[in-house]
């Protein structure tokens, strides 16, 4: 199967962006709280702050991108961005400081996705296209697996240093590849589409509200309402190691967020392949299933094989997810591409935002030594 210069471009990139951006997401708990001494509730809140500055941003640069009819200079400053401030991390002397350092590297992210997988579509056949985002989503989550073991080679080998300097060390580096990622973007090159005559591309408000009424009217307001309630029930990664920080020595926190990023990697493709054959919905529905059978394991569990399950079985339901949202909202047309793929990803960042705020509020509130917040998830779900 042959993929197009863009394609392995975009991957390649992903990859070196992810190398350095997951030397520091299983940490970001720790970071904040035991590096910054910030408060608990904060992790919650940042978090969803981070996640709604991500995604809810896709919906703008997606219109400006469609509208343009251009695609690489999105992609370009979005990750440029994010290395930038992934440098500027280095100089953060409290967490409030680092956190907002990592939210405005989390608009770089809200930048680039809708252009790049945008870019995607209109590279690639439409019959390989699962693939393709799969290819993608293979190397970027192989980069997501190279970084934790990183860190946990840096936990291992230097066990007597103290760990905060560790930390301190492990900001510096992840700087490094993500630096090298923005150097890709450069040789991208925008295919361009012919727009229809009678389509208008405005960013006014006028139009926003008529994207947003698409949600609950629309041609896709089914996938855009399941988007939603996903991104309420799922909370993102950092509440679970919260959690899991409970129970697990540091050491074990990357080992288990490997656990996650390998099923992530391994699955890319496979579902990516089973998206273009079964099709989008089922693999979006049996990645749902997975979902609510990792959180009842953590639920009922506290241990390290509990944990490692519930990141491969985590892994596994957003390998699924990701590969199958964009195929569902792209196949069927062949115009506005960035707008509709920013649009879920807005969806998702709203909602993102709600869960994991109310996680960070709520936390303390538990039944069993377990967060009611993670009961409620799996209730939704159902």
């Amino acid at each position: 199967m042959k993929f197009s210069r863009n394609t392995i471009l975009v991957s390649l990139t992903s990859m070196f962006n992810d190398i350095g951006s997951e030397m520091l997401i299983p940490l970001l708990p720790v970071i904040v709280v035991e590096l910054f001494h910030g408060p608990e509730y904060i992790v919650g809140i940042f978090l969803g702050l981070a996640v709604f500055l991500a995604k809810a941003t896709s919906i703008y640069f997606g219109i400006e991108s469609d509208k343009e009819n251009k695609r690489k200079k999105f992609i370009v400053s979005g990750y440029s961005i994010s290395a930038l401030m992934k440098t500027l991390l280095i100089t953060a002397t409290g967490w409030i400081s680092f956190i907002f350092y990592y939210l405005i590297e989390r608009l770089g992210k809200g930048m680039r996705e809708s252009p790049r997988d945008a870019l995607i579509a209109e590279s690639e056949n439409k019959k390989n296209l699962g693939a393709a985002y799969g290819m993608r989503k293979f190397f970027d989550n192989l980069g997501a697996i190279i970084g934790p073991l990183i860190v946990l080679g840096i936990f291992a080998y230097f066990q007597t240093i103290p760990k905060s300097e560790l930390l301190k060390w492990i900001i510096i580096l992840a700087a490094i590849p993500s630096i090298i990622a923005a150097i890709f973007p450069f040789f991208l090159k925008d295919i361009n589409i012919k727009k229809a005559s009678s389509t208008k591309y405005t960013t006014s408000a006028s139009t926003f509200m008529n994207y947003v009424k698409s949600v609950f009217f629309g041609k896709y307001n089914t996938i855009y309402i399941a988007i939603l309630l996903l991104a309420l029930a799922q909370f993102d990664i950092g509440m679970y190691i919260l959690f899991a920080k409970n129970y697990l020595d540091l050491i074990y926190i990357p080992l288990i967020y490997i656990a996650y990023n390998v099923m992530y990697t391994i699955m890319t493709m496979p579902l990516g392949i089973l998206v273009d054959i079964k099709g989008a919905k089922f693999v979006f529905i049996v990645s749902i299933l997975s979902f609510i059978l990792g959180t009842s394991i953590i639920i009922l569990f506290h241990n390290l094989i509990s944990f490692m399950l519930f990141m491969a079985l985590f892994g596994f339901f957003l390998a699924g997810r990701r590969v199958s949202t964009p195929v569902l909202l792209t196949r069927e047309s062949n115009s506005k591409y960035a707008t509709k793929i920013g649009m879920s990803k807005t969806i998702d960042g709203v909602g993102g935002l709600l869960a994991n705020v109310l996680a960070g509020v709520a936390w303390f509130i538990q039944l069993s030594g377990v967060p009611v917040i993670f009961l409620a998830s799996v209730l939704l779900m159902l």
